[in-house]
């Protein structure tokens, strides 16, 4: 038996550069995945930074370009107030 179900807009993400507080007035940077709603606002985010992978040199090279994009656009900040946590743009 078939069911039919809604459709939904697929979420959109792309690489961003996050700082993250490491105590000690000191931060680390890294690239990770970001998704966002339709509003284009931040939800979500990789837990663990982005690697390169791939099957072929030319996949390695797509890779490097498209962190270089996420440095290139304004980088976020992880902020918590204990209870949860969220992205900001610098």
């Amino acid at each position: 038996m078939l069911t039919k179900t809604r459709a939904t807009k697929p979420r959109t993400w792309n690489y961003r550069v996050i700082s993250a507080y490491c105590g000690n007035g000191e931060f680390e940077y890294a690239i990770h995945e970001v998704y966002y709603n339709e509003a284009g606002e931040p939800t979500s985010w990789s837990t663990n930074p982005a690697g390169v992978l791939a099957g072929e040199p030319e996949g390695v090279q797509c890779q490097i370009a498209l962190f270089q994009s996420a440095h290139d656009k304004p980088w976020l900040v992880l902020q918590t107030d204990g209870m949860k946590t969220w992205l900001e743009e610098v």
